[in-house]
C-alpha cells in the first residue's frame, strides 16, 4: 500500500521537496544546533563564519533531500513490483 503522505508531497516536485524538507527544514535545524554551541563558546567571531556555515549545511539538506526523495521513490517501486 503506497503512503498517502508520501502521494500528497510527491506533487511538490523532487527540486521543491529538496529545498523545503532537506535545506529548509533539516539544513536549517542541524545548522542551528551546531552553530549555536560555538557561539556560547565564543569560538566564532565573525558573522560571516555563521553565514558560511548555514550555507553549507543548507547545501547539505538539499542533497539530503534529494537522497530521501530518491529512497522513497525506490520504496515506491518495490511495493509495485
Amino acid at each position: 500500500m503506497i503512503n498517502e503522505k508520501w502521494v500528497k508531497l510527491r506533487q511538490l516536485g523532487k527540486q521543491k521537496y529538496a529545498m523545503l524538507y532537506g535545506s529548509l527544514f533539516w539544513g536549517s535545524i542541524c545548522g542551528t544546533s551546531s552553530i549555536v554551541p560555538l557561539i556560547l563558546l565564543n569560538k566564532v567571531n565573525s558573522i560571516v563564519l555563521v553565514f558560511i556555515h548555514y550555507l553549507v549545511w543548507m547545501i547539505g539538506g538539499y542533497f539530503f533531500g534529494c537522497y530521501n526523495w530518491e529512497k522513497q521513490e525506490k520504496l515506491v517501486k518495490s511495493e509495485f513490483l
